[in-house]
Order: C-alpha cells, then sequence, then structure tokens
C-alpha cells in the first residue's frame, strides 16, 4: 500500500485571512477560494496547502508547521515581503551550523518558518541548498521582546 501528501490544511477562523498571505507568497496559485475553503496549488506538485474555517480558536502551539525555502533571492527578502500581507516575525533561530531560520505566524496564529540554509556538498541530496553560494550570516534576533501567545512556553524543552 503507498500514499502520498495531496496537501496540507491549516484550521482557522476565517480561510481569506491567511490566505492574503499565501497569495503573496512567490510560487503558489489559488486553485479554489471560497466560505469553505482556500486552496492552493503547488506549481511544483504536491502537496497543496489549504486553509478550512473551524469554529474553536488556536489555543496552543502549531504541532506541525510549513517551512518556507526560498527558490531565489534572499531569505530575508522572502521574510520581509510576507510581512507586508500579513504575517509577523516572531524570532530569528540560529542554533545550527548548517541552517538559521525566522519563526513567523500569519493572520490566524499559525507558525511557519522562513529557512535560510548554508551550502553543504550536493550528496546530501537535501532539497532547497545552494551548492557554491557563498554564505551569509542571518541578522541576529531584532531588539523587541517575544511574548507568548495562551499556552505556548519560550522554553526550549517544551518547543
Amino acid at each position: 500500500m503507498a500514499s502520498r501528501i495531496g496537501a496540507v490544511t491549516a484550521d482557522c477562523a476565517d480561510p481569506r485571512r491567511p490566505a492574503a498571505l499565501w497569495r503573496a507568497a512567490p510560487g503558489f496559485e489559488t486553485e479554489e477560494e471560497g466560505d469553505d475553503r482556500v486552496l492552493f496549488r503547488n506549481p511544483d506538485g504536491d502537496p497543496w496547502l489549504g486553509f478550512q474555517p473551524v469554529p474553536e480558536g488556536k489555543v496552543a502551539k502549531n504541532r506541525v508547521h510549513l517551512d518556507l525555502l526560498p527558490i531565489d533571492g534572499e531569505w530575508r527578502d522572502e521574510a520581509a515581503g510576507l510581512e507586508g500581507p500579513g504575517a509577523a516575525l516572531v524570532r530569528n533561530i540560529d542554533e545550527r551550523p548548517d541552517e538559521a531560520h525566522w519563526l513567523m505566524r500569519d493572520p490566524e496564529g499559525n507558525e511557519f518558518c522562513c529557512v535560510w540554509q548554508r551550502p553543504v556538498p550536493e550528496r546530501t541530496g537535501r532539497p532547497g541548498r545552494r551548492v557554491g553560494a557563498r554564505p551569509r550570516r542571518p541578522p541576529r534576533a531584532p531588539p523587541f521582546a517575544v511574548i507568548p501567545t495562551k499556552g505556548e512556553s519560550l522554553h526550549r524543552e517544551d518547543r
């Protein structure tokens, strides 16, 4: 028996709020938009990205989130470009030697990351890595306080 992931779907109060953000993300194309769901087609194939309304609000940190790997251009530009349509920068995370990322939230509070990956040898086969590109250090976290939402913790062991 074999399966594939057809879509990653996020629950939200109003699917059109996060849809405005993801419509601005390069590469995603609106496939379907209505009161009951918004669905974006991934031009590279599966999985698609969907948003559906649910009556309850978000009360805790997401157990699953998306990692955006910019195809071309700077990851900082990608993160900054998503702020206009409603994303919020939460914090910069630079704990690994091979990558750093901005933790961000969409207008409904769903977390996602904009990832900067340092070049590694081609043999690793990990997507999103550019071989031979000159690594650039990501900026340090901005001078603002991160205030966790209800039910969220900033302690490493709780993440």
